[in-house]
């Protein structure tokens, strides 16, 4: 890898983490403080920057992935896939003891 490439991809990294931080300086709840006051450029840049990596920071049903929210009932919770699955081994087991 020549120096031209390290510095691009170097470029290209820090460039996606200032507009995921832009797009994390867009969400409501952070944009706001526990006393619902509004917080200076500064804060909110702040606060941002902490949590732009992982910008699921509470566990209801809107933020959290679906496979772990408690409320969702487990057939819901199961992939597309893990679902065809499913329903290819119910059909397996019918066809099983529709001749046993």
């Amino acid at each position: 890898m020549n120096m031209s490439m390290k510095h691009n991809a170097r470029a290209i990294r820090r460039h996606h983490r200032e507009r995921i931080i832009q797009k994390t300086m867009h969400r409501s709840y952070i944009q706001t403080t526990t006393q619902g006051t509004y917080r200076s450029q500064y804060e909110l840049r702040d606060a941002a920057v902490r949590i732009y990596d992982n910008m699921a920071i509470c566990s209801c049903c809107v933020c959290c992935n679906l496979r772990r929210d408690k409320w969702v009932n487990n057939i819901s919770r199961l992939t597309i896939n893990e679902r065809r699955n499913l329903d290819s081994f119910k059909d397996q087991m019918v066809d099983i003891n529709r001749y046993y």
